[in-house]
This record gives structure tokens, sequence and C-alpha cells, in this order.
């Protein structure tokens, strides 16, 4: 009486088993597949400076401007010579 049990008890698990297993299998090939997806996808931004302008749009124009340009006061140039650092 005792083994007809034990059967029905470890065949309950290897089916309760095997289907947590085959449930694990799908759900890590269902995110795998997704994760795909989202890495194909590249999403354009509209302010993007590597893409070009669409047309009938005008592009903004940079100017770099360096140090020397600055307006305001200009100092003197610093003094050359033996009596210079006093």
């Amino acid at each position: 009486m005792c083994v007809p049990r034990l059967t029905c008890v470890l065949v309950l698990m290897t089916v309760l088993w095997y289907c947590h297993k085959r449930g694990k299998e799908v759900r890590l090939e269902k995110e795998a597949s997704q994760k795909l997806e989202d890495e194909d996808r590249v999403e354009e931004l509209p302010d993007d400076p590597a893409l070009p302008a669409p047309s009938g749009s005008k592009s903004p124009e940079i100017t770099v401007t360096s140090d020397t340009e600055t307006s305001g006061p200009s100092l003197p140039p610093p003094p050359v010579g033996p009596g210079a650092s006093k």
C-alpha cells in the first residue's frame, strides 16, 4: 500500500518539476527575444547634431572664438628686462 502512494508522489513531483522547467525555458526565450528587439531599435533625437538638418529648416551656425578674441579691457603686456620683477 505504501508503494503506490510513493509512486504517485514521485510521478506528481516529476510532472511539476518538468512544468516548472519548461515554463522557465519559455520565459527566458521570451526575455531574450525581447532584449534583441530592444537592442535593434535606435531612437533618433531631433536635436542630434550628427543628423542632417531636415529640408526647409535652417541649421544653427556654430562659431568658435578663442580667448584672445574676447572683448573687454585689455591689459598691457608684462614688462620684460632686468628691472621687470620690481
